[in-house]
């Protein structure tokens, strides 16, 4: 069979070959080998080997003529990558991706299912917990074994318990010992993206922190993280976002499992809509979200759970905040 035709082949039943290139913490210093935005990602790789792909042999030296160029304006980074539900959609609608993960069961189940991803460097997947600051040294992270969505270096969320009120119980989670990178040393590595998704569990804030000490040059265009505090509103237009919406994220709930949703133009507002809001009209909506209970008839509804908060008696509402850079 030709390459063009087995390249083919490989479209037709994995819908488009992406590329998985696996960072541990350890390499972080030395991945300059990488390069984020073009060139030849995946160059490093021994061309020797040869990936197996529903039986078809691909080599990595003939993937390197099928190379992704990506750039600032075709990528995406999905900090709190979790089974790779979000980036499906991102790689599937044609952008680049650079994933994080903190788990070691997730990024290994990604390996296997992002096998094929060595061909052309559409995805490159960072297996490294985020701190929630640099000032700290963290190293306890809190695995839940709930649901993988709830791992975090915050006891008051990763040790959730299963069933609501969703109390913290030691028995409900399992202590590892890592030590954390800063979400300044990853961002560094690649640049910046076009949309940077945040769902990391109370450590986005090591991530405005990052960006602070980057300076402007380090600004997405778009923007979006989980919400549970005001402080996350006012901390992006410290940072010079001034268009907001606020997205309820419990609406995309299905079995069990949800997915980030629309972004950027299309993220859709709990009031508004598609319809961007000004930093003090969002600030004064999530002020009122955080001061009610659940309400089904409301559409900007209460019931949500702060995120540093021993327990969660009622919450069924949880929101990400979407910005759009000036």
């Amino acid at each position: 069979m030709s390459l063009h035709s087995r390249v083919l082949l490989l479209h037709r039943r994995l819908g488009a070959l992406l590329l998985l290139e696996l960072l541990s913490v350890s390499q972080l210093s030395t991945a300059i080998l990488l390069t984020p935005w073009g060139g030849k990602p995946g160059a490093f790789l021994d061309r020797s080997k040869r990936t197996e792909v529903n039986n078809q042999s691909i080599s990595q030296n003939e993937g390197q003529q099928y190379q992704i160029t990506c750039t600032p304006a075709n990528t995406v980074f999905d900090f709190g990558f979790y089974d790779g539900a979000d980036s499906d959609i991102y790689l599937q609608t044609g952008f680049c991706v650079v994933g994080v993960e903190a788990d070691p069961d997730l990024v290994d189940a990604a390996k296997v299912k992002y096998q094929v991803a060595l061909a052309n460097g559409q995805l490159r997947l960072v297996h490294a917990a985020v701190a929630p600051s640099a000032q700290v040294q963290w190293t306890t992270f809190y695995k839940n074994k709930c649901a993988d969505e709830w791992n975090s270096f915050f006891k008051s969320v990763g040790c959730r318990s299963c069933n609501p009120p969703y109390t913290i119980e030691a028995s409900a989670c399992e202590e590892v010992s890592l030590r954390a990178v800063t979400c300044g040393e990853v961002l560094q590595q690649f640049g910046v993206p076009h949309y940077f998704k945040l769902d990391i569990e109370g450590a986005e804030t090591g991530c405005f922190e990052g960006m602070t000490t980057l300076g402007v040059s380090f600004r997405p265009q778009f923007l979006s993280a989980e919400i549970t505090e005001l402080s996350y509103l006012d901390s992006l237009y410290q940072l010079g976002y001034t268009k907001f919406k606020l997205m309820r994220q419990d609406k995309l709930m299905q079995n069990l499992h949800s997915r980030s949703g629309p972004w950027g133009d299309n993220a859709w507002d709990c009031r508004t809509g598609q319809v961007w809001r000004t930093y003090q009209d969002a600030h004064a909506e999530m002020s009122a979200i955080l001061s009610k209970s659940y309400d089904m008839s409301d559409p900007c509804s209460g019931g949500v759970c702060p995120i540093h908060q021993q327990g969660c008696e009622g919450a069924a509402v949880w929101y990400d905040v979407h910005a759009m850079y000036r």
